[in-house]
């Protein structure tokens, strides 16, 4: 598989962009898009125009080369309004640890935006180096002040969206239909159906 095409089967199988997200949290807010300091973190082949790339090496065109589960990252503290990790934190072997460095290195009032594969979902066994699956409410206790007191690190202020997204190809059309019931009620949703009909991947966005 190429480098193109591994980036199209990740990027391209729940339709979703991370530009439209930014831009559309940047609408809502009142953002100036020209003006925002992106980070990707663990960016893989996935190499953003316009943002800070971070990966464990430079090989695939990453700017900064650091292993996500050695902190602290090689950021200042507030220096970024927006901060991405796609399918990197199920790799880490302290996640917890990670979101504390992601909380540290945004702005007051950034925005992290979280893809990880749903624990229900076959992407989320079937890479060897996967070390945990994810469901909708894990990356929602980072806003609870009561859990984050438990591991020393600081809540994040709000939970700007949470969705579960559903693999978008044409031999699963019934996929179509199931994003937006699952979406209506997520964690009841979890607790009948989704070893059924199972979500792909899960996408948080929270605000420091």
């Amino acid at each position: 598989m190429t480098n193109a095409a591994a980036i199209e089967t990740v990027e391209s199988s729940t339709g979703y962009r991370v530009e439209d997200e930014v831009a559309g949290i940047s609408r809502k807010h009142g953002l100036d898009e020209t003006a925002l300091k992106k980070l990707n973190l663990g960016c893989g082949l996935d190499v953003k125009k316009g943002w800070v790339n971070v990966d464990f090496s430079k090989e695939n065109g990453a700017q900064v080369a650091h292993d996500l589960d050695k902190t602290p990252y090689p950021f200042k503290a507030n220096s970024f309004d927006f901060v991405y990790m796609s399918h990197a934190l199920e790799h880490l072997s302290d996640p917890v640890n990670a979101m504390k460095e992601v909380w540290r290195v945004l702005k007051p009032r950034g925005f992290a935006i979280i893809r990880v594969p749903h624990y229900a979902g076959n992407a989320n066994w079937m890479d060897l180096t996967h070390k945990r699956g994810f469901g909708y409410q894990t990356l929602l206790q980072l806003a609870s002040v009561e859990w984050c007191k438990s591991y020393s690190m600081k809540p994040f202020s709000r939970i700007e969206d949470a969705k579960l997204r559903f693999w978008k190809k044409w031999y699963y059309p019934w996929n179509y239909l199931m994003e937006p019931l699952a979406n209506l009620k997520p964690v009841y949703y979890e607790n009948t159906l989704a070893n059924v009909f199972p979500p792909f991947e899960i996408v948080s966005v929270l605000q420091k």
